[in-house]
């Protein structure tokens, strides 16, 4: 069985990287994406899980692509079954 973990931690930090890169503000970028203020924050420290449609519409108001904000934040893991990879 194949599984995919995701960074939360790396992906906050690389969407928070990038919103400094753009001198915008958490309050700023929250309002832009309609979610609060302390909900980014949690999601740029990796204490809490964003729904896809946020995680979207972040990548769309920084202006990065989606695998650019998650390169780094995940890895595959996979599972074996009757010796074989799958």
């Amino acid at each position: 069985m194949r599984e995919i973990c995701i960074d939360y931690k790396q992906l906050g930090n690389r969407i928070r990287t990038e919103r400094k890169r753009q001198l915008l503000t958490q309050g700023k970028l929250a309002e832009m994406v309609e979610i609060s203020p302390s909900f980014l924050g949690h999601i740029e420290r990796g204490t809490r899980k964003a729904s896809v449609e946020t995680i979207i519409g972040l990548s769309l108001r920084l202006g990065i692509s989606m695998d650019e904000l998650f390169t780094e934040s995940y890895d595959m893991i996979y599972g074996e079954k009757n010796g074989i990879l799958i």
